[in-house]
């Protein structure tokens, strides 16, 4: 018997695809639903000296809209502010999470992009599939 997923659920899966999605590709994982009082960032990345904060936003139609929509002006301050606290809380006075990267964090050689990625949940079925990968979706 099939059974309507809630949101949470939907988003969560959503966030686990993108995750293996970025893995394959090469990106190196640094954190998942990182929070500040600012809000939530999904996950963060690292690839080739960028710190990459990444918004995943997963649809199972198109009644809301699709994920970019979905990301206004609001949603990119709160990313902006929690990347900020991110940096200032992990990558400032060598707290870095791999010890490989404490010297460039410590020396702020690394620049940060946010990426958004939309997630496809196909419709009654377990499968869910990148529908598009935005990389720097919006600006510093």
């Amino acid at each position: 018997m099939y059974y309507k997923e809630n949101s949470k659920t939907i988003g969560e899966k959503g966030e686990r695809t993108a995750e293996n999605y970025l893995r394959k590709r090469g990106y190196l994982f640094v954190a998942r639903n990182y929070w500040s009082e600012h809000g939530e960032i999904d996950l963060i990345f690292w690839k080739f000296f960028k710190l990459v904060f990444v918004e995943v936003k997963t649809r199972s139609g198109t009644e809301y809209g699709t994920g970019r929509e979905a990301v206004d002006y609001a949603k990119i301050q709160s990313i902006k502010y929690t990347a900020r606290s991110f940096i200032k809380s992990h990558c400032s006075k060598n707290k870095a999470p791999f010890y490989l990267w404490k010297l460039l964090f410590k020396l702020k050689f690394f620049k940060t992009r946010f990426d958004v990625i939309e997630v496809f949940a196909k419709d009654k079925s377990k499968e869910y599939e990148i529908k598009a990968h935005l990389k720097g979706y919006f600006d510093n």
